[in-house]
């Protein structure tokens, strides 16, 4: 009798160090998962996309992307559903910009001015976010500066050539809709006005903000036509609704300087995509 009674006591104890044992269990995985979902919110690039917003911060958010192999954009689109525009949007970036058509449809309006360089490595391309008080106007419509970026060799093609680099300067109206504005670079003369952001690019994962102020108005060519089309980010989630204005004429930088972005990114640009059904226009405005 009283051997089951100690067998029943025995019993009673294990069942309870196992329920115990299990909720701390439980408790413990809860926790950690709660931790795994409570990254920071980036703003603006969460719905736009790592290298197209403010922040740098989404570039580390989500599936890891890249330029090469099985992460590479012929396999975006797969890498995660919020990806998908990547593979079945009908309306991508960039392009080969070829059979325009000519239409007079005015100038964009730049109003730029000095800003600090607060340079960004984030993993995929040398950003540097601006201050405020930089904007554009297209058809009467403000759009402010967020930041510029670098592509190489050029994403966009014009006649099936491609340049060495290519700038991205993008903007955002109050709606939240972007216009970027895509800048070629051609090799020539060693650009005095990008010194300082050359002599500060960061080789690794980072950021470096600097006192020193650049010219935003002075990067830009004498000329402000442009061909534009409607696209996408040309980097994941590859959203589309994107005013692209693509100048007609290029900037210029040395083969010191071309070298020097291509030790920290040899090469990070999309493969063309098809056009479709979409017009290309040249603006003719003197």
């Amino acid at each position: 009798m009283r051997q089951k009674i100690f067998f029943w006591i025995g019993l009673i104890l294990l069942i309870n160090n196992v329920s115990c044992a299990s909720a701390a269990s439980s408790q413990k995985k809860q926790e950690h998962n709660q931790s795994d979902h409570t990254a920071p919110s980036s703003g603006h690039e969460d719905k736009k996309g790592a290298d197209h917003g403010k922040s740098s911060a989404a570039a580390h958010q989500g599936p890891h992307w890249g330029y090469t192999g099985k992460v590479g954009p012929d396999h975006w689109g797969s890498l995660d559903k919020e990806y998908k525009s990547c593979a079945s949007g009908k309306e991508q970036s960039p392009i080969d910009i070829t059979g325009v058509k000519t239409q007079d449809i005015g100038n964009i309006r730049f109003h730029y001015g000095p800003s600090k360089l607060n340079i960004v490595n984030n993993g995929h391309t040398i950003q540097v976010n601006t201050d405020k008080g930089s904007s554009i106007r297209i058809d009467g419509e403000k759009y402010d500066l967020l930041q510029f970026h670098f592509h190489t060799p050029s994403e966009h093609t014009i006649e099936g050539a491609s340049y060495p680099m290519e700038m991205h300067l993008v903007h955002k109206n109050k709606k939240g809709d972007l216009a970027v504005v895509g800048l070629m670079m051609v090799v020539g003369k060693y650009n005095n006005l990008l010194e300082a952001l050359w002599d500060n690019l960061p080789s690794a994962e980072g950021k470096e903000n600097l006192d020193e102020k650049i010219d935003m108005s002075a990067l830009l060519p004498a000329g402000e036509r442009t061909f534009r089309y409607p696209g996408s980010l040309t980097t994941p989630p590859c959203s589309e609704g994107v005013k692209w204005n693509v100048l007609l004429s290029p900037i210029s930088i040395s083969n010191e300087q071309l070298t020097a972005f291509q030790g920290i990114f040899s090469k990070n640009n999309r493969t063309i995509q098809p056009i479709r059904k979409r017009v290309i226009w040249e603006d003719t405005t003197p």
